[in-house]
C-alpha cells in the first residue's frame, strides 16, 4: 500500500508542474523592470560622463540635480543596490542603497546612503532624487 500511494504522489507532482502556460507579466512588474533598467543607466552613464545619455534619461529638473556634479571627480566607483519600488499612477520611486567612492585630485573619498529616485514620464525620466544623493561628492 505504501509503494502505491508513493507511485500515485509521484505521478501527481510530475502532471502538476508540467504545464507549459506561461502567465502574463503585470503592468506593475513591466513599470518595475523598466524604472530599475533606467536608473542603471543612469549610474552607468554618470560614471561614464556621458552628459546626452543623461539628458536622454531624466527630466530638466532631475538633470540639474546631477549635472552640476559631473565634473568634480576624476573617477569614480557607483554601485546601486534597489530596495523597494513604489508605483503610483502618476509617479514611480524606487528606493536604492547606494555606495561611492571618489577620486579627486589623488585623493581617496568614501560615502554611502539610501536615496529614493522619482520617475515619471512615459518612457519613466528621473525626475527627482532625495535624501542622499548618490551623484554628490562626500
Amino acid at each position: 500500500m505504501k509503494k502505491f500511494s508513493l507511485i500515485i504522489l509521484i505521478i501527481l507532482l510530475v502532471f502538476s508542474c508540467s504545464k507549459k502556460e506561461v502567465k502574463k507579466e503585470s503592468l506593475e512588474g513591466i513599470t518595475a523592470r523598466e524604472a530599475l533598467t533606467v536608473i542603471e543607466s543612469l549610474r552607468t552613464a554618470f560614471v561614464k560622463k556621458d552628459r546626452k545619455e543623461l539628458e536622454r534619461l531624466t527630466t530638466s529638473q532631475g538633470l540639474k540635480s546631477i549635472i552640476q556634479h559631473l565634473s568634480g571627480f576624476d573617477s569614480i566607483d557607483l554601485v546601486f543596490t534597489p530596495v523597494w519600488i513604489e508605483i503610483e499612477t502618476d509617479k514611480t520611486s524606487v528606493n536604492v542603497s547606494w555606495k561611492g567612492k571618489w577620486i579627486v585630485s589623488d585623493k581617496f573619498m568614501e560615502d554611502r546612503g539610501m536615496a529614493i529616485i522619482e520617475l515619471k514620464g512615459q518612457p519613466l525620466k528621473v525626475d527627482k532624487i532625495k535624501r542622499a544623493n548618490p551623484f554628490v561628492l562626500p
